[in-house]
């Protein structure tokens, strides 16, 4: 019956079992991997991982605030396992009930409750004192020596005294993800437009008898679109084309001068804690210097005629992201041409071109 009993509990425990293990099952909260900088930031104040954090800041950007030298700390005290005595106890032998001859015995009273000794009795056994246990500290290596296998030290009793700096999580993110802190891919093709206005100071023209000054407008037109290719969160190279135009600011002279330019530039990017950052560009190419409409009033001389000469600027902006893939561009940029040779009715001279240009654009990541 018992191993019955026994049989029928265990197939009730086991359906109960069963039976509860979906509703546990549904209760469990749903898990996801963690992100790489979601686990940084739950080691932040894991000692080990500070100090592997400062291994790489040292060994990448040289940048690790030195750590303080070790100092020996007094040996470990375990806490004591002894008991205070406990006294001693007497017990008597169990008492049984004299049954009459030939009747059947009664069964055996209950043992009499042990009493403690008397103060004149000799004390029995007590209960040993564990002895100290002393728990010598292993000497740790060098704070930046090497371990067997690859192994981080263990500081057990040491405190952290390395604050880890304040962008390395943000540094070691963008390491091992393919995009940076802001979700923007590290490399791969772009392209940019920017619309802007370009302010032409006073340029110089010049014949085989003498030499003057055109003034322009402020008022005028610029716009730019490139494609471009980065190789990393640094450099990058683009091809551009631009436009600009401005009007002769002249009491007899109507017209005006438009430039067209295809150049090449080189870009450094430096990204800045919140996710932006700031550029610089230079770059070179060829540009169509053409002047036209260019008359003198009350006459029928007109200087129009065109040349292609040499290019070059230099600039930089700053890129606010918007999303992941795209950043408000806010730029400025110099650009300047060679002298070029113009040849019209009004005779052969010379004309120099340069301009301030202060943009705003977009910045596409593919």
């Amino acid at each position: 019956m018992i191993i019955n009993r026994i049989t029928t509990a265990g197939v009730l425990i086991a359906a109960a079992t069963v039976a509860g293990a979906p509703a546990e099952a549904q209760q469990r909260p749903q898990m996801r991997p963690m992100s790489i900088n979601e686990w940084l930031q739950a080691e932040r104040n894991n000692a080990n991982m500070q100090r592997a954090v400062e291994e790489y800041e040292r060994a990448r950007y040289g940048t690790a605030t030195p750590q303080q030298a070790y100092q020996p700390q007094p040996a470990y005290q375990p806490p004591s396992y002894g008991q205070p005595p406990q006294p001693a106890y007497r017990t008597y032998a169990p008492e049984q009930a004299q049954a009459p001859t030939g009747a059947p015995q009664a069964a055996p009273a209950q043992p009499v409750a042990p009493q403690p000794l008397t103060p004149n009795e000799p004390p029995g056994y007590h209960q040993p004192r564990y002895p100290q246990q002393q728990v010598q500290p292993q000497s740790p290596p060098y704070p930046y020596q090497a371990q067997p296998g690859g192994q981080l030290p263990q500081y057990s009793n040491q405190p952290n005294t390395y604050q880890v700096p304040p962008d390395a999580l943000e540094k070691i993110d963008r390491e091992y993800n393919p995009t940076g802190s802001t979700g923007t891919p590290l490399s791969g093709i772009y392209v940019n437009a920017h619309l802007g206005l370009p302010l032409v100071p006073q340029q110089a023209y010049s014949d085989s008898t003498s030499t003057g000054g055109a003034d322009f407008s402020p008022l005028g037109i610029y716009a730019d679109g490139a494609l471009g290719y980065k190789f990393n969160d640094k450099f990058s190279v683009e091809f551009e084309g631009s436009y600009q135009q401005v009007d002769y600011e002249e009491a007899r002279v109507s017209g005006g001068v438009s430039v067209i330019a295809l150049l090449v530039n080189g870009q450094y990017t430096h990204q800045m804690r919140g996710g932006s950052s700031w550029y610089g560009t230079v770059g070179m190419g060829l540009a169509q210097h053409k002047i036209s409409d260019a008359d003198v009033s009350g006459t029928s001389t007109s200087f129009d005629g065109s040349d292609t000469v040499l290019a070059y600027q230099l600039g930089g902006g700053l890129l606010i992201p918007i999303d992941g893939h795209t950043s408000l561009d806010l730029g400025y940029k110099y650009f300047g041409t060679n002298a070029a040779d113009i040849s019209s009715t009004y005779g052969d001279f010379t004309a120099e071109y340069s301009s301030h240009v202060f943009m705003l654009g977009l910045n596409y990541q593919l």
